[in-house]
């Protein structure tokens, strides 16, 4: 009996030291768990943000387009929160995207308190020194690429074409606007192709290759605004309408615990429509080559000189916001060109007339900056 009991507790002693050793081990049958590495804000903006319940939502939102945004809740019911940037908001439900005229955006910012629509521009200044001081570093800091391209394009609306005579806008329901307006849309082509002219030229390689890249130390100093200078930007506080700046964050979730794994800011800035202010940040084009093209028509029209009204120029720049590096900026420049066009040949009866339109040129820029990206 003694024996028995003996062998009884050498046993449970045993079972005790594999039971103590296992828990002390790596479950051999348990697949590792990788914990992402997590990112933090590297500057504080004090960036505005929204918070919804489902059910405010509801009221203002088609639920095709509310599900997505709670999509990642288990339970939704009135109560349940979510959290939205302004660059979120702005881009999921403007009028473009939700062909509504606004209806939605208008809803939404009805559902933000008066403190979150105060704090969206109450860190301007804030969001203006940042914009500079990463901007003004490019053309010292070189990325290890730098893509760029440009657009340019005129409005075809109707709206946008207005014709004078004797400093008195000709009606645009009469056969002499619709006749002139015929003349515009071949003047327009000319501003394009002028424009298109000028930028093919600024942008050609030492072989007179069109280039959209540039590479390790190849000089910024003419791709980027502001041409041939050394700065970027000269913007000052009042030279801006309005400088808003919003961080959205990914994030994955390991063993209930959240992990945040990006964070990318976007700032968007709208100058005052004032020449003074957008030559701070925007690079006017060369009238020469304009007029240059523009003779091409003379079968048609001759054209002296054009002037430029600066509209809505809008800059939006997106950074790493844990690293503060800029990864694509935007320019762009909304205006309104105003001349005199004189017909000639067969539109000698037209005389002079004043003739204004709208056009956008749109400058965009994509940078790398690992080694990889550049090669």
């Amino acid at each position: 009996m003694k024996k028995n009991s003996l062998r009884i507790i050498g046993i449970l002693l045993v079972l005790t030291v594999v039971i103590t050793a296992f828990s002390s081990c790596t479950n051999p049958f348990k697949a590792e768990v990788k914990i992402p590495d997590e990112v933090t804000l590297k500057t504080d903006l004090h960036d505005p943000s929204y918070t919804f319940t489902y059910g405010e939502l509801k009221t203002v939102l088609p639920l095709e387009k509310l599900a997505p945004l709670f999509e990642n809740y288990e339970e939704k019911n009135p109560d349940t929160e979510i959290t939205l940037s302004y660059n979120e908001i702005v881009t999921r439900f403007s009028a473009d995207v939700m062909k509504d005229d606004g209806k939605a955006l208008e809803g939404i910012w009805s559902l933000a308190t008066d403190e979150e629509m105060k704090a969206t521009t109450a860190n301007k200044n804030e969001v203006i020194d940042y914009f500079n001081k990463i901007v003004n570093s490019l053309k010292t800091d070189k990325p290890a690429k730098t893509e760029y391209g440009e657009d340019f394009w005129t409005d075809d609306s109707t709206d946008s074409v207005t014709f004078t005579r004797n400093g008195k806008e000709i009606d645009k329901s009469t056969d002499e606007y619709k006749a002139l307006r015929s003349a515009a849309v071949v003047y327009k082509k000319y501003v394009v192709d002028g424009a298109y002219n000028f930028l093919l030229g600024h942008i050609k390689d030492e072989n007179g290759e069109t280039k959209n890249l540039a590479e390790g130390n190849d000089s910024l100093d003419d791709i980027l605004y502001l041409w041939g200078e050394k700065d970027v930007s000269r913007l000052t506080y009042d030279d801006v309408e309005s400088a808003i700046s919003s961080v959205k964050k990914e994030t994955t979730t390991v063993e209930e615990k959240e992990y945040v794994t990006s964070l990318t800011r976007t700032v968007v800035i709208t100058l005052k429509p004032d020449e003074n202010a957008v030559k701070k940040a925007f690079s006017i084009h060369d009238k020469k080559p304009v007029l240059e093209e523009m003779k091409k028509a003379s079968d048609y029209f001759t054209v002296e000189d054009y002037e430029i009204t600066p509209g809505v120029c809008v800059i939006t720049a997106v950074f790493d916001a844990a690293t503060d590096e800029i990864t694509t900026l935007t320019y762009q420049n909304n205006m309104t060109v105003n001349t005199e066009i004189t017909g000639t040949n067969n539109f000698a009866s037209v005389g002079t007339v004043g003739l204004s339109f709208n056009c956008t040129d749109q400058m965009y820029y994509h940078f790398g900056w690992h080694t990889s990206e550049g090669e």
